[in-house]
């Protein structure tokens, strides 16, 4: 049985995106190149890539032609088996690559579900919608933070509503040239 992880790019003010949508502010300090070596490192544990239909569209017009030459985490991304949240999908393809699952019903019980199916990990990328509804279930068992130096002062944050209050342990913590921190926490049980 593997832990569920969330996988966030946040601002010092937790946001997740502009009130737009938009993902520029992932390129302040540099972007988040440098911490692509420790990234692999982690996603070595996962053996499922799990996302809300948004981002599930986000990626598939990305990484499916995307080679390790371009990013060296490309190869992990397209290989490792992709479930998408999603009522209003009807398939989910991944380019010349296996097609992503639609998973329907609620998100938590999907996540909750896949975790007892994969004996590895199973990483939430970026998906806040989904991402948000996972840590107010509790179900999120590790954070994977990844800072980027800069304010938004307004947009999406990590979360619109209440959460439950829980102690988290900080695992390790990484400060990358350009200024980007590396976060991962492991929740207490």
């Amino acid at each position: 049985m593997g832990t569920l992880i969330l996988d966030m790019v946040i601002s010092i003010d937790a946001i997740t995106a502009a009130a737009d949508g938009d993902l520029g502010f992932h390129d302040a300090g540099g972007g988040l190149g440098a911490t692509m070596a420790d990234q692999l490192r982690r996603l070595r544990t996962c053996d499922a890539i799990l996302l809300g239909a948004q981002t599930y569209r986000l990626f598939s017009e990305f990484w499916p032609t995307t080679t390790a030459q371009d990013q060296q985490i490309a190869p992990f991304i397209n290989a490792t088996p992709k479930h998408v949240v999603s009522s209003t999908l009807d398939a989910a393809p991944w380019g010349q690559h296996e097609p992503a699952t639609v998973e329907r019903g609620d998100g938590v019980e999907v996540a909750r579900r896949l975790t007892r199916k994969y004996a590895g990990d199973v990483v939430v990328w970026g998906s806040i919608t989904l991402g948000e509804s996972l840590l107010a279930a509790g179900a999120v068992d590790a954070l994977w933070l990844r800072v980027v130096p800069v304010l938004m002062g307004a947009g999406r944050p990590l979360a619109t509503g209440p959460l439950p209050q829980a102690p988290w342990h900080l695992q390790s913590s990484v400060a990358y040239p350009g200024g980007v921190l590396g976060l991962v926490y492991q929740r207490h049980v």
